[in-house]
Formats: C-alpha cells, structure tokens, sequence
C-alpha cells in the first residue's frame, strides 16, 4: 500500500513539474507573440516564425506528455482505490 503511494506521489511530482514548464514555454510563445506584433508582423507571418512555431511544437508536445501522466496517476489511483475498497 505504501509503495503505491510513494508511486502516486511520484507521478503527482512529475505531473507538476511538467506543467511548470508548459507553462513557462507558454509565456515564452506568448511574450514573443506580442513582440513581432509590436514589430507590425501578421498573424500569418508570426505563425511561420521559426521561434514562434517551435515553441508551438514544444507545448503541444508537453500537452500530451501531460496527458500521459495523468492517464497513469488515474489508473494508479484507481487502483489504489481497488486495493482499499
């Protein structure tokens, strides 16, 4: 039971840790978007900026890490869950 635990606690770390970077690269995409439309660039052209769009790539990739993560943390919840019922 504890080592299941121990596991979720894990999982619930790793999850927010995870979201502390999607977060930060969002900040990132979003401070840079604001800047080329500063400069007077388009929606269009700011969407095929190199930068721009890696950040892009970046928090869709976290997005599905994260939904990973916590695809596992409810199957170890519910598990634990099990184990206690």
């Amino acid at each position: 039971m504890a080592e299941e635990e121990q596991r979720i606690k894990g999982i619930v770390s790793e999850l927010d840790r995870v979201r502390e970077e999607w977060r930060a690269v969002r900040k990132e995409r979003l401070r840079l978007k604001a800047e080329l439309e500063r400069r007077g660039m388009e929606k269009s052209e700011i969407r095929k900026h190199g930068e721009f769009k890696r950040l892009e790539k970046r928090q869709s990739h976290l997005s599905k890490v994260i939904k990973h993560i916590e695809k596992r943390l409810n199957r170890h919840s519910a598990k634990q869950s099990a184990h206690k019922a």
